[in-house]
């Protein structure tokens, strides 16, 4: 948990919301993304088959319990499988923390992200990581949507 003091004193420097992309990439940095995207759905499913398996659900009961622990829609979380979308660091940030991921885990996921790995530069990351591990859920989405101003809990909860 994070005190509005504290966000009033740092000078956040990275915005993830809307990154600056060049059109122009090499044939080697276009397979990286594809790959590290690959890479990072295949970690994602990999997490939910361990909670499936020793929770003893069927898949759609996980994506029900998925809906509940990470407050995101589990269309979303097939089409993340899928390769069907991009994952956001928003869809990464309540992943970890509905997943009672670790520090470690969440970052070797970021890392796999378009955006790259967490830092304290960027106000999101430096909500979650004092979330990580501490806050549940709905108190890390209350302080992600007061302090960055952007809804990303799920419209009904």
């Amino acid at each position: 948990m994070v005190s509005e003091k504290e966000i009033r004193e740092r000078n956040f420097s990275i915005n993830f919301d809307s990154p600056v992309r060049s059109m122009l990439v090499t044939n080697s940095e276009m397979k990286r993304f594809s790959n590290n995207s690959r890479i990072l759905a295949g970690k994602i499913n990999n997490y939910i088959l361990i909670y499936e398996r020793e929770h003893s659900l069927s898949r759609n009961k996980t994506y029900e319990e998925m809906i509940e622990k990470c407050q995101q829609s589990g269309d979303t979380f097939k089409k993340i499988i899928s390769g069907r979308i991009r994952i956001t660091r928003t869809v990464l940030y309540k992943f970890c923390i509905g997943m009672d991921l670790t520090i470690e885990q969440a970052d070797e996921l970021f890392s796999l992200s378009e955006e790259g790995c967490l830092t304290e530069n960027n106000i999101g990351d430096y909500i979650f990581l004092h979330a990580i591990g501490q806050d549940d859920i709905y108190t890390f989405i209350d302080e992600y949507e007061r302090y960055v101003g952007k809804k990303i809990g799920l419209r009904d909860r």
